[in-house]
């Protein structure tokens, strides 16, 4: 048990020192996914705990940094944003929320989002994705399929 605590504790410490690191290179306007890799770091002081502590703190990791991956991609999502319309006014036509929607909103800026943030790049007029992005869709794959979920960009 202490070492599940142990555990849990240190990876508490990893989620506050990756928060102060982001939020001071956001200060000094950079907006990096490189903090994420504080964790390998937090991951080398488990040496000396059990393989079930170590576990843990992968498990705990990995639900952070999908959680941490799906904010840093882009703002609330089209999906919550509905909800919360229909939360607070109990009750919307198709077409009313349709009109709190833009193509910038939800298209222009989430490409922009994704070349800003190394993710993906843009030749021309087309966006290719970039390595980061395409180990960041390979977990969101994974992810998806161990929940049940359909792939999401088909077509």
């Amino acid at each position: 048990m202490p070492y599940i605590l142990l555990s849990a504790a240190l990876f508490s410490l990893t989620v506050i020192l990756h928060i102060l690191l982001h939020r001071i290179l956001i200060r000094f306007g950079i907006n990096t996914f490189k903090t994420v890799f504080i964790f390998f770091p937090g991951l080398l002081f488990t040496w000396f705990l059990p393989l079930g502590a170590i576990v843990l703190y992968l498990i705990y990791s990995g639900i952070y940094l999908i959680y941490f991956i799906n904010v840093y991609i882009g703002e609330a999502s089209p999906s919550a944003q509905i909800y919360f319309l229909i939360k607070n006014s109990q009750a919307n036509s198709e077409e009313k929320i349709l009109g709190h929607f833009s193509d910038q909103e939800l298209v222009v800026k989430r490409l922009n989002n994704l070349a800003d943030s190394g993710l993906a790049v843009k030749k021309g007029t087309k966006y290719y994705p970039e390595s980061k992005g395409r180990v960041i869709v390979f977990f969101f794959e994974v992810y998806r399929k161990i929940l049940g979920w359909e792939e999401g960009g088909q077509g």
